[in-house]
């Protein structure tokens, strides 16, 4: 479009030349400056709209991918949730034994939901009621089969439940959010294992 706007303001301008050959040099002057002056602004005003239309449709390039990564992000929330209850869901029980209930021997019992885990006790007829709940900040599944939850008590204690490598009934327990102290913050009493009632 640009060279044909160019070409054929060239050819207006020799065609310009041709006409005014019989007038003097300063009227001649003044029809070819007034030529290229159009041909300029003609093509600024091309090139304009060329850009225009880019940055429209980059713009739109940008919404559409800004709001196919916000599509993502709620599926991949939604595979979490629905993920978490198949991954740890039923009754978990601390390595640590009271010996207080014959039947509920575990000196806890775990329940995780969608944003808490409900630590309690089994009652004598096999019920799990609650004590107290700290809040979940984080459920991801790190691999296959692998999942780490991590949580804030209430009075701002942070942990990390992770699925043991070498077993899926084991929920291995770390006093730190950060995986490079997990060595150092292991606590197997504070494990918890899978409770088949």
């Amino acid at each position: 479009m640009k060279k044909r706007i160019t070409t054929t303001l060239v050819v207006m301008s020799i065609g310009f030349s041709l006409i005014g050959c019989g007038a003097n040099a300063d009227n001649e002057s003044s029809v070819t400056e007034q030529t290229t002056k159009a041909a300029v602004t003609t093509e600024v005003e091309t090139t304009t709209e060329a850009e225009t239309n880019a940055k429209a449709q980059n713009a739109t390039e940008a919404e559409t991918a800004t709001e196919a990564e916000a599509t993502t992000e709620a599926d991949n929330n939604t595979e979490e949730s629905s993920s978490q209850g198949a991954s740890i869901e039923g009754t978990w029980m601390s390595g640590s034994m009271t010996g207080e209930n014959e039947n509920y021997p575990a000196e806890k019992y775990v329940q995780f939901t969608d944003s808490e885990i409900n630590y309690g006790h089994m009652s004598d007829d096999g019920n799990f009621e609650v004590e107290y709940s700290d809040t979940i900040t984080s459920f991801k599944e790190i691999s296959e089969g692998i999942y780490r939850v991590q949580a804030e008590s209430k009075d701002g204690s942070q942990y990390t439940y992770q699925t043991n490598e070498h077993d899926n009934t084991v929920l291995d327990y770390y006093g730190t959010w950060n995986e490079d102290e997990f060595h150092d913050n292991y606590s197997g009493s504070s494990s918890l294992f899978k409770s088949f009632f």
